[in-house]
């Protein structure tokens, strides 16, 4: 078994297991945005596990890219619900850019070949990490939330891993660089899992403060 089977596996593992403990969060606390990460969460285990366990193909391309969207926006659309921005930002303008990626990286996949999918797959990460990284960065700074500090060092850092790494794993077919890439993300992984651990301790929706 290679690094980064070992390291897709335990990825895999700390997704579920938080996907777990979200939905138990959600059991208790009743907080949509619960349940929509709970959700998030299990889809990375699901797309960790098709690029694991799966050939590569055209059909396992599209769903395996569509997935690693699928993930990141439902992270976003949790944490904007928190920030209660209007429901077009929070939920009806991310579904659209979803959608709008998800043709068209399938066509990409289809008439112009994998690098080109994976290409457009890793800048949709990599502006979304940094997106992330802003709403958390103002949740926390609005509120307080010890998890949210560490959740936006973890999308902001991981956001420049792949700025800076990806490029030259996937346009050079540098292996070295993909490993280190994939140890980094796998360390973001883990200060992620830790800040919406942290999260599951307070109150995920704060109470609105006094005027």
């Amino acid at each position: 078994m290679n690094l980064l089977a070992l390291l897709g596996i335990l990825t895999i593992l700390i997704s579920l297991v938080l996907s777990g403990l979200m939905l138990y969060h959600y059991s208790k606390k009743r907080h949509i945005t619960s349940l929509i990460w709970t959700v998030a969460w299990t889809v990375v285990a699901v797309r960790v596990s098709i690029g694991i366990y799966l050939p590569l193909s055209i059909p396992t391309d599209i769903l395996h890219n569509a997935l690693n969207a699928l993930h990141d926006f439902l992270w976003l659309i949790g944490i904007a619900i928190i920030l209660e921005l209007e429901r077009f930002k929070s939920i009806v303008l991310p579904a659209i850019c979803y959608s709008l990626y998800v043709l068209a990286s399938g066509a990409l996949s289809i008439k112009a070949g994998f690098f080109y999918s994976n290409m457009l797959m890793l800048g949709e990460s990599t502006v979304m990490f940094f997106i992330l990284a802003w709403f958390f960065k103002r949740y926390h700074d609005k509120f307080k939330r010890k998890g949210a500090r560490l959740l936006w060092i973890g999308y902001f850092t991981w956001g420049l891993d792949n700025l800076i790494l990806g490029p030259p794993y996937y346009a050079l077919g540098l292996e070295w660089v993909g490993v280190f890439g994939f140890l980094i993300g796998f360390l973001c992984r883990l200060l992620l899992f830790i800040g919406f651990f942290q999260l599951m301790f307070q109150p995920i929706k704060p109470h609105r403060e006094r005027a």
